[in-house]
């Protein structure tokens, strides 16, 4: 008789872990995320969530991978910052470290994916501002960022 309950106190304790796991996966929503490529040779991705602040950061090349060590070494963080401030930081760990030159050569193109034009308008104006109190001459063009790209960087 112990052993039956005792079989049945433990069937329960685990049973009770796996359906909060199994139901806690079906509550994330990322429907609303986004993905926000930033290249100007360094190339980083940052996956945004539903209000448009940063989850995460990846490399999208070698340069891309040095900036994100560099922002690790100098302790700056793009996680939670909101999209224009990541770019913002982004350009200025860029520029610190040598991979803005000034003239006319160079371009920064901005991709969003999703449904996102104001807030692709909003960052681009983040990166004008940027350059223009840098007195750096680059062309900010934005896109957006279909499915079929997403997959083709993976």
């Amino acid at each position: 008789m112990k052993k039956k309950i005792l079989t049945f106190v433990l069937a329960i304790c685990m049973i009770i872990p796996c359906a909060w796991v199994l139901t806690a996966c079906g509550k994330g929503d990322t429907s609303e995320t986004k993905v926000m490529n930033v290249e100007l040779n360094p190339k980083v991705e940052f996956v945004l969530d539903k209000n448009d602040k940063v989850l995460s950061v990846n490399a999208l090349n070698e340069d891309g991978n040095h900036i994100i060590s560099l922002a690790i070494d100098a302790e700056a963080v793009f996680e939670n910052l909101a999209a224009d401030e990541a770019v913002e930081l982004f350009l200025q760990l860029t520029k610190d470290n040598g991979y803005l030159i000034t003239g006319d050569e160079e371009e920064i193109k901005i991709e969003i994916s999703g449904q996102a034009k104001d807030l692709l308008k909003k960052v681009e104006n983040k990166a004008k501002q940027f350059f223009d109190e840098n007195e750096i001459d680059v062309d900010v063009i934005t896109a957006t960022l279909k499915k079929a790209d997403i997959v083709n960087e993976l």
